[in-house]
């Protein structure tokens, strides 16, 4: 194996937990705005 491909997947590996969390957060902010709203 190459080391440059190596870390091409460790990138992605890291691009998609990034993504994840992300994901994660904005779902967390529309719930707080929903409750937000019914204040």
């Amino acid at each position: 194996m190459d080391s440059g491909f190596l870390v091409f997947i460790d990138t992605l590996e890291s691009a998609r937990f990034l993504m994840l969390n992300f994901g994660a957060f904005l779902k967390g902010l529309s719930l707080f705005n929903e409750v937000v709203m019914i204040v």
